[in-house]
């Protein structure tokens, strides 16, 4: 666990980082409070940084509560009090100017949150789900998750960090919302600290150097809403099914994903995506034979899809077979070497397995 010296360093290089993205400073603020900082803590470092403001710092990890101040301020805290947003606004529109870009800020249930306009880039939240109107649903209490989503744009996609990690990138299955279905689309996946009632900000970058971003409110309601209405439409395609699918496994509704996933094949039977995550909902429910069929048909139609390795690796692991499922997990982290949490499985099985037959 990081000392206090190492926590404050580590929060007062965000802020410099943060500023140099061209954030507000009390968005920072919200941030660090939102990461477990304590609210006066967090509007002291965030202006000091600000008056003292200099040469951009490398960027750090996101601060997080695994990462404390002391026990006292370690803890997760509501947004800061409007008194601190009036004097924070009017400090950060010396600082940085009054917020040309992408964005245009809005005033919404007694919180600030940034309205997405109509050009790209293009971003959509697979997991935990996103909308096409900037919001997200987050999870119910304070955890690390595994983010991943789809981008495209314009200009060619060199980096991606949410909320300040930074993400690996593989070529995405489907374009996200707004995007063209034949735009060339990333995907991008990190590992992320996200606390109820925090936004949660997308980075990308281009190969030119051109920085946009992206910032969801979280909504759960708005998202579920706004899913559902979109595969209902009569001339919906494979995606708002699959997406519906993906939203309601990730609500543990699956008798309720089924029929969507199978929607998604039917309009679509070339979707590795869809067999792999419906391969994934089947083991959940204990059909091992079943999910073995959708994964190998997953691995049969993009054989270069990670996705379907692993969840072949999880169907074999279940049944026993140790060498199909070794085999499975390192040709897994074979195709995604960025992956950590892959890499981190294939080094754990090695260890307790090494190289025992099935």
């Amino acid at each position: 666990m990081a000392s206090r010296a190492e926590a404050v360093e580590s929060a007062r290089a965000y802020v410099r980082q943060q500023l140099e993205a061209g954030y507000r400073l009390q968005e920072i603020v919200e941030r660090l409070i939102a990461a477990g900082y304590e609210a006066g803590l967090a509007k002291q470092l965030a202006t000091e940084v600000a008056m003292s403001y200099g040469a951009p710092a490398p960027v750090p990890p996101f601060p997080t509560p695994e990462h404390p101040i002391d026990s006292a301020q370690a803890r997760p805290t509501a947004r800061p009090e409007r008194r601190w947003r009036r004097t924070l606004v009017g400090v950060a529109l010396a600082l940085i100017g009054a917020g040309a870009g992408a964005f245009s800020l809005q005033f919404a249930r007694g919180h600030w949150t940034r309205a997405p306009v109509s050009r790209g880039p293009f971003v959509e939240l697979l997991h935990p789900a996103s909308d096409d109107s900037g919001h997200y649903d987050p999870p119910p209490e304070r955890r690390r998750v595994r983010v991943y989503g789809v981008v495209a744009s314009a200009e060619k996609v060199a980096r991606v960090s949410v909320n300040g990690q930074s993400a690996w990138l593989a070529p995405a299955k489907h374009a996200p919302f707004g995007a063209s279905p034949e735009a060339p689309a990333l995907e991008f996946r990190a590992y992320v600290a996200i606390a109820p009632g925090a936004d949660l900000e997308v980075i990308i970058e281009s190969e030119t150097g051109e920085v946009s971003r992206v910032c969801l409110a979280p909504d759960s309601e708005a998202v579920e809403a706004r899913i559902k209405a979109l595969a209902a439409e009569p001339s919906a395609s494979a995606v708002p099914h699959l997406r519906l699918a993906n939203l309601l496994h990730s609500q543990a509704k699956f008798e309720q994903a089924i029929p969507e996933y199978q929607r998604a094949i039917e309009l679509n039977p070339q979707s590795a995506e869809a067999h792999c995550q419906l391969a994934h909902l089947l083991l959940r429910m204990g059909a091992g034979q079943e999910a073995l069929a959708e994964a190998q048909r997953a691995t049969e139609i993009d054989p270069q899809y990670a996705d379907a390795h692993h969840a072949l690796w999880a169907i074999y692991a279940s049944a026993g077979l140790k060498r199909e499922a070794l085999a499975e997990l390192r040709q897994a982290a074979a195709l995604a070497p960025q992956d950590v949490s892959t890499q981190e499985e294939l080094r754990d099985a090695q260890k307790a397995w090494g190289n025992a037959p099935g």
